[in-house]
């Protein structure tokens, strides 16, 4: 699956990352025994500077939910037959960081980019940020003094938010194993990007917050077309008409505590909005909870409205 090839890319990467600082640090020292404090100055930071790009691609990995692989570098160079040899070693080091950079990128492909524009809409999947003119040369927008202008394009994202059962999943699923065997729910994300050849979504849900158990939504309906809500619907289904007039969603979450309450047991009820009440499960009473409601308003469709 090219998401595990380019996790395995990236912790290749992580080596490499290391091993540059390393490298730095070897330099640094030949420039502090060469009383060149200066040079030896720079090469210090940029030692700092390599291993910073090295952790921020262990929090990526760990924040995707994937496998983290911190590997053995191998010994840098450290005698140099004269001053000018180090900067000359440190150059060819940084382009080939670059085109091991680009590669990263290259097997990260299918960014998904939108663009609209008079005639309808444009959708294009491509390895790197794209200028307008490149990737949609005919697509028009009318621009200052009425004049036509390329139309600009912008990052498609699409996420989808659901409820899981548990955090840290034991091996492919949520089971009695999971979250060190006492499963959290846990509200998680997906996100569009790519399978390496097509628009796909990521393999592995990011967790965005711990002990959410329930999350119901309420959709404000403008009907008389002045931006405010008239009556809420749960949409369960709502027409396209109705869609078309949400203007605001009124949002019902219930969270509970990640840890149990000696002696508490739950036997509240919560009220959800439009979709009634909640209570606790029989089998995690001893946690305790709390609803949070807030009101959102949808503000590029109800301002247009009010005008």
């Amino acid at each position: 699956m090219a998401q595990s090839r380019f996790a395995e890319a990236l912790n290749g990467q992580i080596a490499y990352e290391f091993g540059a600082s390393q490298q730095y640090v070897a330099i640094a020292i030949y420039y502090d025994a060469e009383t060149l404090p200066r040079l030896a100055a720079h090469f210090y930071q940029q030692s700092l500077e390599e291993r910073n790009h090295a952790m921020m691609m262990v929090q990526y990995l760990l924040d995707a939910g994937l496998d983290v692989t911190i590997p053995g570098v191998a010994a840098p160079q450290t005698a140099f037959g004269d001053v000018v040899e180090p900067v000359a070693l440190a150059l060819s080091q940084e382009r080939r960081v670059t085109e091991q950079i680009g590669a990263l990128a290259t097997l990260a492909a299918g960014v998904v980019y939108i663009e609209p524009y008079v005639e309808g809409v444009n959708f294009a999947t491509t390895s790197s940020t794209p200028t307008a003119a490149s990737l949609f040369p005919t697509a028009m927008v009318r621009g200052p003094g009425d004049v036509p202008a390329t139309a600009p394009i912008y990052r498609y994202i699409t996420r989808i938010y659901f409820l899981s059962p548990c955090s840290r999943p034991a091996g492919a699923h949520c089971s009695g194993a999971a979250d060190d065997g006492v499963p959290i729910p846990t509200l998680k994300m997906v996100e569009l990007g790519s399978d390496g050849t097509n628009p796909a979504f990521s393999a592995n849900p990011i967790a965005v917050a711990e002990g959410i158990e329930r999350l119901e939504f309420d959709y404000g309906i403008d009907s008389n077309g002045d931006g405010s809500p008239d009556t809420y619907s749960s949409c369960s289904p709502c027409s396209a008409a109705q869609w078309n007039d949400v203007v605001a969603v009124r949002i019902n979450l219930l969270a509970r505590n990640s840890e149990r309450s000696f002696g508490y047991s739950d036997l509240k009820t919560y009220a959800m909005g439009l979709a009634g009440s909640a209570s606790a499960p029989s089998g995690a009473l001893n946690y305790k909870r709390h609803v949070f409601q807030v009101l959102a308003r949808l503000s590029n469709k109800s301002i247009r409205r009010e005008q």
